[in-house]
This record gives structure tokens, C-alpha cells and sequence, in this order.
């Protein structure tokens, strides 16, 4: 999975960008959620494991 699809999957499920951080970084929020989600990379680059699987046990 790339950032992109990354991107658009967190979106599709109510995700907005609230800002952008450093470098690459984009900071999503979500309304029924206290914490938000950096996503980190260009968005065709292919995302680190480690960080899709954090990011989605947090979307849960």
C-alpha cells in the first residue's frame, strides 16, 4: 500500500486533513476521535509497515 492509498482510505472513513506538519507529514483528525493520525511520506511513496499498522490499530 502507498501513502496515497493510505490517504484516501483514511478519507473515505471520515479523516480530514487538519494540517500539514514538517516535511512530508500530513495530520489527519476525526470528529468522534480525540487523538489525530501524521502520515508521513510523499504520497507515492510505499508506507512503512510499522507505520500502517499503528495508523490503523489508532483508526479503530
Amino acid at each position: 500500500m502507498n501513502v496515497r492509498d493510505l490517504m484516501k482510505l483514511l478519507k473515505d472513513n471520515g479523516w480530514y486533513e487538519a494540517r500539514k506538519g514538517k516535511g512530508d507529514h500530513v495530520i489527519y483528525e476525526h470528529a468522534d476521535f480525540p487523538h489525530h493520525i501524521s502520515v508521513d511520506g510523499a504520497p507515492d511513496m510505499k508506507s512503512q509497515r510499522e507505520s500502517l499498522t499503528t495508523t490503523l490499530r489508532r483508526r479503530a
